[in-house]
């Protein structure tokens, strides 16, 4: 199973190596020609609005739920609910 996988990556590396000798060729930057149609407002805002989302996927990578920041509040949902319910009635005896 493992030399399946690797054999599959080896392929892709290949495309990928094979497509980007044909974008220098050519001098094209893919991503510098969707940023330069997204910023066009001449362009229908659907295909900018796209683009836009395409590109800030480069900028700023969705995480994985492992990756997500964890709460340095470190109470339980029990002590929260408590503190919450202790601030509601502090409002309405303020009232």
């Amino acid at each position: 199973m493992q030399k399946k996988e690797a054999v599959r990556r080896k392929r892709n590396r290949t495309k990928v190596v094979g497509a980007q000798k044909v974008l220098e060729s050519m001098a094209c930057d893919p991503i510098a020609g969707m940023a330069v149609i997204a910023s066009d407002t001449d362009v229908d805002v659907s295909l900018r609005a796209k683009l836009l989302m395409e590109l800030a996927q480069y900028v700023y990578p969705k995480r994985k739920s492992d990756q997500a920041e964890e709460s340095t509040d470190k109470t339980t949902y029990e002590e929260r609910l408590k503190r919450i319910r202790a601030l509601a009635d502090e409002s309405r005896a303020d009232e």
